[in-house]
């Protein structure tokens, strides 16, 4: 999907495992994440292709 090649790369995502899930144009996040700050970037990127109208966050932070 766009949103999860926005994800390839981005250093703030380094170990997360993310599962995207469009519908409607409303993506859903779901999975790890190590950081907040991870959490808060793949949120930023779901947003970013056009036609997205809502992002539901389901990720969780795990630092293991």
């Amino acid at each position: 999907s766009k949103v999860r090649w926005l994800f390839v790369g981005d250093p703030s995502l380094d170990g997360s495992k993310i599962d995207v899930d469009t519908k409607r144009r409303v993506v859903t996040l779901d999975g790890k994440v190590a950081t907040e700050e991870g959490r808060a970037r793949a949120n930023e990127l779901a947003s970013y292709p056009d036609g997205v109208i809502k992002v539901v966050d389901k990720l969780k932070v795990d630092r293991d």
